[in-house]
């Protein structure tokens, strides 16, 4: 499964996750997950004034997905 940005359907900036573990299978596996969703929470601040709620949950749900998708994929690394 590789993080590559997708192709072709005008989401510049999104990621294509590939075959393999869905974003729900890896929330609901990973250790890590509870304290994901409290940082991205947090990353409220960081989004651009006047952005649409919409667009900004759909970019922290990405998030979540990528970060655990590089903790699983890479079990070297630690989340804390």
């Amino acid at each position: 499964m590789a993080l590559r940005p997708s192709k072709g359907d005008g989401s510049a900036g999104r990621w294509d996750r590939g075959a393999g573990k869905a974003g729900k299978d890896l929330r609901d596996m990973s250790k890590d997950y509870q304290q994901v969703l409290l940082d991205v929470r947090r990353s409220l601040r960081r989004f651009p004034p006047g952005m649409p709620d919409e667009q900004r949950e759909g970019l922290q749900e990405e998030l979540i997905d990528i970060i655990l998708l590089v903790l699983d994929r890479n079990p070297q690394l630690h989340y804390y």
